[in-house]
């Protein structure tokens, strides 16, 4: 059976590996492990020694089951709940497609005992999948979904015979009015809405459309792709320049405008600035940060995954505030927030979450917060970010993405950590760091990391440096490095 859990959740391609009978089974397997005391001795998290957060709710809390907007997510998701309910665990069920943020929110607010989420968030519109939420209202760790895993497998070893008829209750509950309460009380809306910005929102056909029109009704708001359309057309749900074109060419026409962009299920974000200007997921993290501490005066650490700016760490230090590093995903930011006083954490996929909130990343409040941050300072978003760049330098980053069978993958990183060469696209090698794949620290801040995928045959290489041309620089000579690693495997 090839059901894994990724980083973030299960995902697989509808009417493949993603059909009715294999999500049945993960939600069985899901019900019987929540009830298992192998998890209520997982619920307690450390991220360093002496430092402990345990938040377990028995599973008679209940689970909450969500859904994007994904082509039959509704019915995946009805079936879960009837799963879910057969074991006997009570079932709130959204009465609506609500983005992922509502779900973790939820979770937290009815003091359930976790939550599901249909949803393949960015993924091409081919793929559906199954995120598990914890009870603290963020994304489940790679203990919990490997529990999931065992038991699932347990269940096609003993061919066991599952529960089919509901013995607890199915609640249909509204997501999106309580959470948009959460946010009211974080956001100060009223001077967002007297500043009468012109809003332009991609919500890119998925959970996020039409919800800033409801939570700023007073707004001038203008939607594209506003419209649930599970095919995507035209687009990858994904907040990023390649796919928000049509954005980037409709802001500069409507002068003075702002951009705001949304992924498939509303947990990340992406922004255009007032001249047509992609600003990208670290662009973002560091005009929240400017905004938090410099005008709502907040305090806490940061937090940025390993492929993150190395901008976010001067900001932090310009602020005398902690820092944090963690390994690739939300979920390492997400156990920092439980077991540290944190203020503010991020990813390079656009996902950032924020203290006095969810562990989660939230793209609607990070939306509301770009909205307060121009509203307060009377500037636009490309002014405060001149700022920034003003303070600390400008930096620009960048990715690419080659095939590398698994077979390769080890071969290239056991050469990438024991032969560090001395310099790198023409800047000094000053360090070595191999925290989640393999970076080299280059002079003036700059770096370059290779990252396998834990899930696809595919190495990452990113790479920020100072100007375009250096960055680019980096690249090209990582590609070549690997490609050269492939010939040398293959003549083996």
């Amino acid at each position: 059976m090839s059901i894994q859990f990724g980083t973030d959740g299960w995902r697989a391609k509808i009417a493949d590996t993603y059909t009715f009978d294999n999500v049945r089974l993960v939600a069985h397997a899901t019900a019987r492990f929540w009830k298992s005391e192998k998890r209520k001795r997982l619920d307690c998290y450390s991220w360093k020694p002496g430092t402990y957060a345990c938040t377990y709710r028995p599973a008679e809390n209940g689970l909450l089951v969500g859904y994007d907007a994904r082509f039959l997510s509704e019915n995946f998701a009805a079936e879960v709940a009837n799963v879910i309910a057969s074991h006997g665990i009570p079932v709130h069920l959204s009465k609506t497609i609500a983005p992922t943020p509502t779900n973790s929110y939820a979770v937290k607010d009815r003091n359930l005992s976790g939550g599901i989420m249909i949803t393949a968030s960015h993924n091409p519109y081919q793929w559906n999948g199954f995120k598990i939420k914890m009870e603290f209202g963020g994304s489940s760790l790679p203990e919990i979904t490997q529990g999931v895993e065992e038991e699932l497998e347990r269940i096609l070893k003993e061919n066991a015979v599952l529960p089919t008829e509901p013995k607890a209750q199915i609640q249909e509950v509204d997501l999106i009015e309580p959470y948009f309460d959460s946010i009211r009380k974080l956001v100060d809306l009223d001077i967002i809405q007297k500043q009468n910005f012109k809003l332009i929102s991609d919500p890119m056909y998925g959970t996020n459309v039409g919800l800033l029109k409801r939570l700023l009704p007073k707004s001038d708001i203008h939607e594209i792709h506003g419209y649930r359309n599970p095919l995507f057309p035209g687009i990858n749900p994904e907040p990023i320049d390649l796919n928000l074109k049509e954005l980037m060419k409709t802001v500069p026409a409507e002068k003075g405008a702002v951009g705001l962009a949304f992924d498939g299920d509303g947990d990340r974000i992406g922004a255009v600035d007032e001249e047509g200007n992609f600003l990208s997921s670290h662009e973002i993290f560091c005009l929240l940060l400017w905004h938090l501490v410099k005008n709502r005066k907040w305090s806490g650490g940061v937090a940025k995954t390993f492929s993150t700016t190395n901008r976010v760490k001067l900001l932090a230090e310009h602020f005398k505030l902690p820092f944090y590093e963690t390994p690739i995903g939300f979920k390492y930011i997400a156990q920092l927030f439980l077991t540290t006083d944190m203020m503010l954490g991020g990813e390079e996929s656009g996902g950032i979450g924020m203290k006095n909130h969810v562990p989660e990343r939230d793209s609607l409040l990070n939306a509301m917060m770009l909205l307060e941050l121009m509203a307060v300072s009377g500037k636009k978003l490309g002014e405060n970010l001149r700022d920034i760049h003003a303070l600390i330098g400008t930096f620009y980053t960048d990715r690419i993405d080659m095939g590398l069978p698994p077979e390769q993958k080890q071969s290239l990183i056991h050469r990438l950590t024991n032969d560090v060469p001395k310099e790198f696209g023409g800047l000094h090698v000053e360090g070595v760091s191999n925290l989640d794949g393999i970076k080299y620290l280059l002079t003036n801040h700059a770096w370059i990391l290779f990252r396998p995928s834990g899930t696809e045959p595919l190495i990452r290489i990113y790479a920020e440096a100072g100007s375009q041309q250096q960055v680019q620089t980096l690249l090209q000579q990582g590609r070549m490095l690997v490609t050269e690693e492939v010939q040398v495997i293959l003549k083996k």
